[in-house]
């Protein structure tokens, strides 16, 4: 993971997590490389739907 991205706002896509009830938690452990910062002014409900397929 680049540490500059640590303590960044990023978005992942849902579900990856191990645990099937994971995709909407506030808090959630992932694979860093499928983490994608998001954009400034971009909120965190407009980043999840960007990555909705």
């Amino acid at each position: 993971m680049d540490p500059r991205l640590l303590g960044s706002c990023v978005t992942a896509p849902l579900f990856v997590s191990d645990r099937s009830f994971c995709g909407y938690a506030v808090y959630v452990a992932i694979d860093a490389r499928l983490a994608a910062p998001l954009p400034d002014g971009l909120s965190f409900e407009a980043g999840k739907v960007v990555l909705v397929p």
